[in-house]
């Protein structure tokens, strides 16, 4: 069994910093986000995201980190995210997935263009 190093995480975490940072106005990297309370990897003014990736084809989201990403936004006055990446060798968005909250992702799909 393979396991994830610190070194292929951080990689995939880091393209999916790229693309939200080219992505999304004004959005900045916390340094050593993890060893602290309520700060995010990624925020800008109105989005606290939290980012992960695994090797693996699961990952599971435990109600900790749901909790500390909202209550983290909600100190903020900005709105919660979750950037998930599935097992990939390489870093592609096919593999990257967002989780919101209910209210958030149905006010994103009324005024939504994507498709």
């Amino acid at each position: 069994m393979r396991k994830k190093s610190k070194r292929t995480g951080s990689k995939k975490e880091e393209y999916i910093r790229n693309q939200l940072m080219e992505a999304l106005p004004g959005i900045q990297e916390t340094a050593n986000s993890g060893a602290r309370f309520g700060d995010a990897d990624l925020s800008n003014k109105d989005w606290v995201i939290e980012v992960k990736s695994t090797v693996k084809t699961s990952y599971r989201i435990e109600k900790a980190l749901l909790q500390k990403t909202v209550d983290t936004a909600l100190l903020r006055n900005k709105q919660p995210a979750i950037v998930v990446m599935l097992s990939a060798e390489t870093p592609e968005e096919d593999n990257c997935f967002v989780i919101l909250p209910l209210r958030t992702a149905i006010t994103l799909m009324k005024n939504s263009e994507v498709m």
